[in-house]
């Protein structure tokens, strides 16, 4: 997609609109409903926000370090869905992060 026209711009604003509104509704879901999952799920479970104050390059670094945190988790999970032979105890987990900057 040519996102130099003005058309191509806001079908991919459009879509991350609604890619977020899509995160925080799984997130409200989970909030509703986290009593009715078993004890230990619902005490490994978590959450946080965090306030920084970092550069473009620091943020950027931040981004590298937590994917590299996450690969070895993503690799595990391809390889399970890949030969299907997930313990059974296995569910899905979303994980969801933003790190923007904000006006001063």
């Amino acid at each position: 997609m040519d996102l130099k026209t003005p058309e191509a711009r806001a079908v991919v604003r459009a879509w991350t609109s609604q890619w977020v509104i899509d995160q925080f509704e799984r997130l409200r879901d989970f909030e509703r409903t986290h009593l009715t999952f078993p004890e230990d799920w619902q005490n490994a479970a978590f959450g946080g926000s965090h306030h920084l104050r970092l550069t473009a390059d620091e943020l950027a670094q931040l981004a590298g370090q937590l994917n590299a945190v996450l690969e070895p988790w993503r690799e595990l999970t391809t390889s399970r869905v890949e030969s299907s032979e997930a313990p059974p105890d296995t569910r899905p987990v979303f994980i969801f992060y933003h790190a923007f900057p904000q006006e001063p």
